[in-house]
């Protein structure tokens, strides 16, 4: 008894000093001193001690089986994500130390609460990113046989000069052993993340149930050392929140990973990974996933989750149509996501991912309408940010391009007059998108005529516009006013347009 005594006291020192340590690293200036303090070596072992801390699953213990209690795991994984973060070369030592499959294996388990999940990914972002970086400085990254099944099987596919899943080309061509550094696409399709992700991303999931009920019970007189987080609703809505953010940094990496030369054995194992990554993607359903795990985030806390949903419905029709199921156009969502006050960057990516959806079909105009997006992207007109004011022309345009489903709403709700304002934009894309948008509005019917004539000078004008795609879209524009009816060729005569574009016509670029 005294002996289990002790052993209990050392746990439990143990993990309140890990718990102090993650304290100190949520502030967040300190995670390059604490990876320093850890890596100086004058503690001896302290990375390897903190990475079993991190382990939560069960292990054989004197013929009994011990568990890290939940808390404990959670502190060592957080100060293990901050050091991490800050150090590329602490990553490093993390990844011989199986820290990799730790953090996964907490990210797997439907009952691993939020603030350990977001630890985990955390931890997760910063060994993928140096994992696939080739030019680390603690040693050849291709040694990857510390990693267990995971360095095992990327061992494997390097061996192979990439050729795994390439029947039928010319062995000459990949006979060349361009050996570096492993993808994050290869990572994450072979070592089972994104399906962790998908179950971290799940709102519905045991552990997220089972922190918000200990919020709603909470026993002042309970010893919480097996719980996994302290009993607060801000740090309980700040560790969902940053769960997903983490996650779509994470499944964010292969996209911006740069690849290999073309036509080389590293490009063509690069272009596999990626190929098996984004099927994963799919049958893992994470598109769904993200569409639920961001409903009622805001912010900067949609930065993450917006792009990478933008980067998955530009790229896949599949996932197009997974977003759209998944509940992607409820109003209440597009209004989150719309909202003016988001930062810029959320802006541009839930444009990019409405226009995107609005291009593809006709058959989306309904729910694209029944979101709302009428309502709001007046006031994104006038958005202080060019790449805003751009992508809400794109997006007018992609709304108008299939039928003239959207113009009495448009019409309506008076977004006319700020679309052709943005002709005389100090933005060039700016204003190549709102003559596509204004060319759109009068493509198959006149019924806007009316409010387009005011449109006329300004396209007029832009037929001298320093970008050639501005000016064919503004003739193009001005071609559409006047396709269904004559009402609008007047105003074309006497803003001049049929002399330029006899110009524009007959000019030397005419003859390039």
């Amino acid at each position: 008894n005294n002996s289990d005594s002790r052993v209990a006291n050392a746990r439990r020192a143990t993990g309140e000093a890990a718990r102090a340590l993650a304290a100190a690293a949520a502030l967040g200036s300190t995670g390059g001193s604490l990876g320093a303090a850890l890596a100086n070596g004058k503690v001896p072992g302290s990375i390897p001690a903190l990475v079993r801390l991190a382990d939560a699953r069960p292990k054989p213990s004197g013929g009994s089986t011990r568990a890290v209690p939940a808390r404990y795991a959670t502190a060592a994984a957080a100060s293990l994500a901050a050091a991490a973060g800050a150090s590329p070369e602490f990553a490093g030592k993390l990844l011989r130390l199986d820290a990799l499959d730790v953090m996964r294996d907490a990210l797997a388990d439907d009952a691993t609460s939020p603030a350990r999940a977001s630890a985990a990914l955390s931890s997760l972002v910063a060994l993928v990113s140096r994992l696939c970086d080739p030019s680390g400085p603690d040693g050849d990254p291709r040694d990857l046989g510390g990693l267990g099944d995971l360095g095992r099987t990327l061992n494997r596919m390097a061996s192979t000069g990439g050729t795994e899943g390439t029947e039928g080309r010319d062995r000459g061509e990949l006979a060349e052993r361009d050996v570096g550094a492993p993808t994050p696409a290869g990572v994450l399709a072979e070592s089972g993340l994104v399906a962790a992700c998908a179950v971290a991303l799940d709102p519905a999931r045991p552990g997220v149930v089972a922190a918000r009920a200990r919020l709603e019970n909470f026993d002042d007189d309970a010893d919480a050392a097996d719980a996994d987080a302290d009993v607060d609703a801000d740090a309980f809505d700040r560790d969902v929140a940053a769960t997903t953010r983490h996650a779509a940094r994470l499944l964010h990496l292969p996209f911006t990973h740069p690849l290999p030369a073309a036509g080389t054995a590293a490009a063509a194992r690069a272009e596999e990974a990626l190929r098996r990554y984004q099927e994963q993607l799919l049958a893992e359903a994470v598109v769904a996933g993200l569409v639920q795990a961001i409903d009622g985030l805001r912010g900067d806390d949609l930065a993450a989750p917006a792009q990478l949903l933008s980067q998955l419905v530009l790229r896949s029709s599949q996932c197009a149509r997974q977003f759209l199921e998944a509940g992607g156009l409820d109003e209440g969502l597009v209004r989150g996501l719309l909202a003016p006050q988001n930062p810029a960057a959320v802006l541009v990516d839930s444009l990019l991912a409405v226009s995107q959806l609005a291009r593809l079909s006709q058959r989306h105009y309904p729910a694209i309408a029944r979101a709302g997006v009428c309502d709001g992207v007046g006031r994104l007109l006038t958005h202080d940010d060019p790449g805003v004011r751009a992508r809400t022309c794109n997006l007018l345009g992609n709304m108008c391009r299939h039928s003239g489903y959207f113009y009495e709403r448009i019409a309506r709700h008076g977004v006319l007059n700020s679309l052709i304002a943005r002709c005389e934009d100090v933005d060039r894309t700016t204003r190549k998108f709102a003559c596509f948008a204004i060319g759109n509005a009068g493509f198959h019917s006149d019924a806007l005529y009316p409010e387009l004539r005011v449109a006329v000078p300004p396209l007029v004008r832009l037929l001298g516009d320093e970008e050639d795609k501005t000016r064919a879209n503004a003739a193009a524009a001005l071609g559409n006013l006047v396709r269904n009816s004559a009402a609008l060729c007047g105003d074309l005569i006497r803003a001049g347009a049929l002399e330029r574009l006899v110009e524009l016509a007959t000019g030397p670029e005419a003859e390039a």
